[in-house]
């Protein structure tokens, strides 16, 4: 059967806001940027870092069709203006989500969780990037989790 395609309809709605609600202007000091990386080969997953103490930090997962692949931590390099690779590391198989620590203050060690045939935890700091532990739902009659340390 055919069906009418019509556009979508917009749902923004316009609300006033009482003056003394009004946002102030907008501070000149303030600069819009574009910034541009380009990765080695396809990107399937990527995640920001929330840290305070790492601003602008993305760790990337590669789309390679091989066992291997590939993880990169790039973070934005705000005197030279660009995204700089931080560290790299192997994945076996393709990432299917990548996610940091959700700790913003920067309390608790800098972990990076990656998804695929297994979860992994990742330990990263400014020297390398360590498997922490690795997660494997055992099917048994009993659902087990099992912690594997490298």
């Amino acid at each position: 059967f055919l069906m009418a395609m019509q556009p979508p309809v917009s749902l923004v709605a316009s609300v006033p806001i009482p003056q003394a609600q009004q946002a102030s202007p907008p501070r000149s000091d303030y600069k819009k940027e574009i910034y541009k990386y380009v990765a080695p080969w396809p990107v399937y997953a990527m995640n920001w870092s929330v840290r305070q103490d790492k601003r602008f930090r993305i760790a990337i997962g590669s789309f390679i069709e091989d066992y291997s692949n590939k993880i990169q931590v790039i973070q934005l390099d705000e005197e030279r203006g660009e995204f700089c690779l931080r560290s790299a590391f192997d994945h076996p198989y393709i990432t299917t989500k990548i996610m940091w620590i959700p700790d913003q203050l920067a309390s608790y060690p800098d972990l990076l969780a990656t998804s695929g045939d297994y979860l992994r935890l990742w330990r990263v700091t400014d020297t390398e990037v360590r498997q922490e532990c690795m997660l494997n739902n055992v099917r048994t009659y009993i659902h087990t989790y099992v912690c594997v340390y490298p």
